[in-house]
């Protein structure tokens, strides 16, 4: 569906998400729009400027302004995660909010056209970064001159919340967005913890994604959950799809929230993030940095509303990718979410828990790489899902290979060749010569291979 160029991977047209509108909502799957306000609108900024600049050419001043975006005059000095110094749009403009309203309207439009109900509406507004309109002369006039008592930024940020709240209001539409616009905006940027005073009668859904390990915000989701917000877990160091699983430089993926592998996300308790010692031991997480954390109150675990998997694309390059990154992250993340608790997280200590889960892990793995796999190539044979790379030591010259997802074909060579659907199947340890270069590669009930790892004697 996407109508790309050279520049950009391109757009679906208003018929097209009518016809996605329509294709999900037969399916019970709903579609939340998220149009980000005022950060991450590099895009909307250099359009509209773009825009401006043409209606100047021909005179008309109006038309120009209409849905400008930025002060021309802002000297604001701020880099946001991505390093951008231009992605944040002026909220003392009131053509922002007349483009901003167009945008939304235009996405209620749609929902209607498909006779589909448009429950939720996302402004993202994450990564809003520190130093944003402080330097402003449209800002600082607004301030000065306004008569709603917005005597500061952060005050200023708060009014355009209220005012983004108020349209969806006047929509009957709930806004939601990452967990970002409802802390306070300090110098700590993406350290910052504290709550805003504001709620908003805790009718905005904030989506908890900044869970690096560490990073001091673990438990952010249960302290917006304790106050009484509705809240989703979208986990970075857990649900992000996009994470790689290790330091291969073959794996797609980033790792600036760690590495995150499929038993990872497995084993992470959406109701207590620290319960899993195998993850605290990994990650060097000491009982006074647990102790220091706020814990989910059990009268309060109906706001934990949900957990939720993301796939940023910006490093996916082809629809292979994106199957590799979506599958089987999206059937470990459906176990964790619609799963009971696991029994092995009720141990308390790391000695009783850690055999117990491997046994479940062990489980799981068994059935996704025996039943679901297999399925899914036999229903889907067009989808790319990861091979991940068998592992392999040479133990006193016999080869020894395991898998992370028992019952995929392992296949081998000994000439340092490429494998193939024609090479010999791994059943059990090979005895191997002194100069034997042991290739391995898994294979889907397909016959598609994944990457191929070399194992040395």
């Amino acid at each position: 569906w996407a109508h790309g160029g050279q520049t950009g991977n391109g757009f679906i047209s208003r018929e097209e998400f009518i016809d996605l509108l329509q294709y999900a909502h037969a399916r019970n799957i709903q579609i939340m729009p998220q149009i980000s306000f005022p950060s991450h609108a590099r895009a909307a900024i250099k359009a509209m400027d773009a825009r401006y600049k043409k209606f100047m050419t021909q005179g008309d001043i109006a038309a120009a302004e209409k849905y400008l975006l930025i002060d021309p005059e802002d000297q604001s000095d701020y880099r946001s995660a991505q390093l951008y110094n231009d992605n944040i749009i002026c909220i003392c403009r009131e053509s922002a909010y007349t483009f901003f309203e167009k945008v939304v309207q235009e996405m209620v439009g749609m929902y209607k056209a498909a006779e589909v109900p448009l429950q939720q509406f996302s402004i993202g507004a994450d990564e809003l970064p520190y130093g944003s309109w402080r330097k402003s002369p449209l800002c600082d006039t607004f301030i000065k001159e306004n008569t709603l008592g917005i005597t500061s930024i952060d005050a200023l940020y708060e009014y355009n919340l209220k005012r983004l709240k108020g349209m969806f209001d006047q929509l009957g539409v709930r806004m939601a967005g990452w967990e970002d616009i409802m802390l306070d905006h300090s110098e700590k940027s993406q350290s910052e913890t504290q709550i805003r005073k504001e709620n908003f009668n805790f009718e905005v859904i904030p989506y908890v994604w900044n869970n690096t390990w560490k990073g001091g915000r673990e438990d952010m989701i249960y302290k917006f959950a304790n106050r009484g917000f509705q809240t989703v877990m979208s986990n970075s160091s857990a649900f992000y799809f996009d994470m790689t699983d290790d330091n291969d430089i073959e794996n797609y993926g980033l790792d600036w929230s760690g590495y995150v592998n499929y038993k990872d996300a497995w084993g992470t308790d959406p109701e207590n993030v620290f319960a899993n010692f195998s993850l605290i031991e990994k990650h060097g997480i000491s009982p006074s940095y647990i102790a220091s954390k706020e814990k989910l109150d059990p009268l309060k675990r109906q706001n934990l509303i949900c957990i939720q998997g993301q796939l940023w694309t910006e490093t996916v390059i082809s629809s292979a990718v994106l199957d590799e990154l979506v599958f089987p992250n999206m059937l470990v993340l459906a176990e964790r979410a619609w799963q009971q608790r696991p029994a092995w997280l009720q141990a308390t200590t790391a000695e009783e828990q850690k055999p117990a889960m491997q046994v479940a892990w062990n489980h799981f793995s068994n059935q996704l790489g025996q039943r679901s796999l297999p399925l899914m190539s036999a229903l889907y044979p067009s989808v790319a899902y990861d091979l991940p790379k068998p592992g392999g030591v040479i133990t006193q010259g016999k080869l020894n290979v395991r898998q992370k997802f028992p019952g995929l074909t392992v296949r081998y060579t000994t000439d340092g060749s490429n494998p193939t659907t024609s090479s010999p199947v791994y059943t059990a340890p090979v005895v191997l010569g002194p100069e034997d270069k042991v290739i391995l590669r898994s294979f889907d009930a397909n016959g598609r291979g994944g990457r191929s790892i070399q194992v040395n004697q």
